[in-house]
């Protein structure tokens, strides 16, 4: 089947080749993160030659074997995500009360801890993997540790403890992450 640009000759296949062109040009000038006016320049001359093909051609541009963008119509139909409410009396929470496509996040979070694979701990960011989840985790790092020796690289192991002095040297990169340190000031009889 002929594309757009193919039925309306090769006017609406010259724009169409600008149109690509000018588009290639406003990512590279996101990614380059430009000026705002110089970026905002560039889209204006592709809106400019996507309304030129419009009028030479009678459809809009669409780039070659793509499809038709959603419309935005379609974007707010969707429904906000609502949480699970709690279960009524007598009823079990055995089963996942969220739907994969609903909330992935949640849905893992739910196949993990209902499979007793995980367990959440009370320090932020830290859990406790169940011995399935511990011999899927020895499984993968069994295999990963083989294909990486396969290629000559050797093992290193690096500190669960870092010194103050040494965040303290690192502040700077690490101020985000200053909420979850957690800091270790008592170990055995010694401060």
């Amino acid at each position: 089947m002929p594309s757009p640009a193919e039925e309306s000759g090769k006017g609406g296949a010259d724009i169409s080749a600008k149109i690509t062109e000018q588009g290639d040009k406003v990512r590279d000038l996101k990614a380059k993160k430009a000026e705002k006016a110089e970026i905002d320049a560039a889209v204006k001359v592709l809106l400019d030659l996507k309304a030129e093909y419009k009028a030479a051609t009678g459809d809009d541009w669409k780039p070659a074997g793509g499809s038709a963008p959603r419309a935005k119509a379609e974007k707010k139909k969707e429904k906000p995500k609502e949480k699970p409410a709690a279960p009524a009396a007598g009823v079990t929470r055995l089963g996942m009360e969220v739907k994969k496509e609903e909330n992935l996040a949640d849905w893992y979070s739910q196949v993990l801890t209902k499979a007793e694979m995980m367990e959440y701990y009370d320090v932020s960011g830290c859990y406790i993997l169940r011995p399935w989840s511990f011999k899927i985790w020895e499984f993968i790092h069994d295999f990963f540790d083989g294909e990486i020796k396969k290629l000559g690289v050797d093992n290193c192991y690096f500190p669960c403890f870092v010194s103050n002095a040494a965040l303290e040297r690192e502040k700077t990169h690490i101020s985000d992450f200053a909420p979850e340190v957690a800091w270790v000031t008592k170990s055995g009889s010694s401060d």
